[in-house]
């Protein structure tokens, strides 16, 4: 009797340590889901384009921040323990990084040699057009692969013409972007704009198309949207501020609607 009673209270504890680990998960599901992300962003343009943000959670649990002016760009924190930097460089700059790498390692070992030995006019001059031609095939196959994308998407755009169900995935698809953009744009928005053309005639027909949009766009007491024309210069500057926060929940249960419209679940279920 006594070993029965020490196994159901065994299986007791088992099954609340399992319960307690359900309704953690549970919590920490719903905290993901229903919790609201805050965000800043900033983006200048000048003579480069530089930008800054950061996106956080209730109570700063999760902070991801990014300024375009530092090595890293990006950096990662959760609560006050872990933090990392990440390097979001794409890989077409990765390989320009590594290229022009390798050629300056050549270009040292090749100086070492030179150093101890006498100087080879010939040698020096084919590492120089090796690497030329490294890096124009390198940006031919860039481009090719751009043409190659360009090409898929009109070869997808001209099938879709013919596609029976255009008319709901097109549907579905704007009203899943209004809901989306509805759920996340920002409550707070600063936008200064200076503009020039070379032709101070356009210059003057985009500032009147600009001033006629304007009063159609609704936009808080809080929000600037200012816009100016240099009809002398040929300049643009952009300065946008934005502030505002969402939750995940916003994007997810549209993105449920639009799924399960039966022809965009074919489509879905075809790729898969």
């Amino acid at each position: 009797m006594g070993a029965f009673l020490t196994v159901l209270n065994i299986i007791g504890i088992i099954a609340l340590v399992l319960l307690f680990i359900l309704l953690f998960l549970l919590v920490v599901f719903a905290y993901i889901i229903c919790a609201p992300l805050y965000y800043k962003i900033a983006v200048t343009h000048k003579s480069k384009t530089e930008y800054k943000f950061k996106i956080s959670t209730f109570l700063r649990t999760v902070i991801v921040s990014g300024d375009s002016t530092l090595k890293d760009p990006i950096t990662l924190r959760i609560l006050w323990i872990f933090r990392k930097k990440l390097n979001m460089a794409s890989s077409g700059e990765k390989s320009e990084e590594s290229l022009k790498e390798k050629t300056l390692e050549s270009s040292d070992a090749q100086t070492d040699e030179t150093s101890k030995e006498k100087p080879d006019n010939n040698k020096e001059t084919n590492t120089f057009e090796s690497s030329k031609s490294e890096k124009r095939r390198f940006k031919k196959e860039r481009k090719a692969e751009r043409w190659k994308r360009i090409k898929s998407l009109w070869v997808s755009i001209k099938d879709f013409k013919n596609y029976p169900h255009k008319k709901t995935v097109l549907k579905a698809t704007l009203k899943l972007l209004k809901e989306i953009i509805n759920a996340i744009k920002p409550k707070k928005l600063k936008i200064k704009c200076l503009f020039g053309m070379s032709n101070p005639f356009d210059t003057g027909i985009t500032l009147a198309a600009i001033s006629s949009i304007k009063p159609f766009i609704k936009v808080s007491q809080a929000d600037q949207i200012l816009v100016e024309a240099d009809f002398e210069n040929e300049i643009f500057e952009i300065d946008i501020h934005a502030k505002g926060w969402f939750n995940l929940l916003s994007i997810i249960l549209p993105t449920i609607r639009f799924v399960r419209v039966k022809p965009i679940w074919k489509i879905i279920k075809s790729v898969l």
